[in-house]
């Protein structure tokens, strides 16, 4: 009984000396990316980035459903009980309507962009950069719930390697060689959705190679979606409002002061 005991603590500290690694490495490389926008921004570009960033941030956030804290304890309860289908299940039907809810909002947010930048915020030039980053939602959020997957596995490098380091390095890499060819702003933002796209992929690959997806059958799926959506939607509002919390600022500070303001404030 100590041997396993023992086993698992030596587990969870090395879960989360990797976990903490991740973060390390994550500020690092959004310090380096921050700097070089800025420094080949105008004022009023970067407020523009930074805002459209925030708009795109909460609206990935309903769209998720609160299904990133929901696949996790689902898939963790199956697997202490040794149900390997169900928690395969649970990662099918998350994963079903992530992509389900993400294209929604993609077009959602893609057909209302123009209104939203000229009659909420007044910004005329924030249509375009809204425009594209629209497509970087059904990413993001079948990115989490690929991460949450992995996570009521009890697996954590995953998330350290593409989430935490790969995307932001390939938004990196990306931003510089869009520098050196002189590229306009906007190829920015362009990097970020490329930058999630290419962890969509990795991450899809390690799924498809790992066997965590199961097949959907039509009757069953439904009532256990049903269950963990009303498991995950709470948890999607207290997400939600603590996001609002951290991010109204911004928000607030674009619609009454400005993209300029914003860009100072952010800095």
């Amino acid at each position: 009984m100590s041997a396993s005991i023992d086993s698992e603590l030596k587990k969870a500290a090395k879960g989360t000396a990797i976990i903490f690694s991740g973060s390390i490495v994550n500020l690092l490389l959004a310090f380096i990316i921050k700097i070089l926008i800025v420094r080949n921004t105008t004022q009023s570009e970067f407020g523009v980035y930074s805002l459209s960033i925030t708009v795109v941030g909460i609206i990935t956030l309903v769209s998720a459903l609160g299904l990133k804290s929901g696949v996790a304890r689902y898939i963790s309860y199956f697997k202490g009980r040794g149900d390997e289908e169900n928690a395969k299940r649970v990662s099918g039907i998350s994963l079903k309507i992530g992509i389900a809810t993400g294209t929604v909002s993609f077009l959602a947010l893609f057909i209302l962009s123009v209104p939203l930048s000229n009659n909420l915020f007044h910004l005329p030039d924030m249509a375009q950069p809204l425009k594209i980053l629209s497509f970087v939602i059904p990413f993001i959020v079948v990115n989490n719930i690929f991460i949450a997957i992995l996570r009521g596995r009890g697996r954590f490098k995953e998330k350290v390697y593409f989430m935490d380091t790969g995307q932001p390095l390939v938004f990196l890499i990306l931003t510089i060689l869009f520098l050196l060819v002189k590229l306009p702003y906007i190829y920015f933002i362009v990097a970020y959705l490329l930058s999630r796209a290419t962890v969509s992929v990795l991450l899809s690959l390690n799924a498809r190679k790992h066997h965590y997806i199961g097949r959907l059958t039509v009757h069953s799926d439904k009532l256990l979606g049903k269950e963990m959506l009303l498991f995950s939607i709470p948890l999607m509002i207290i997400s939600l409002k603590q996001v609002a919390y951290n991010r109204v600022d911004t928000l607030m500070v674009g619609y009454l002061m400005g993209p300029e303001n914003v860009a100072i404030y952010d800095v």
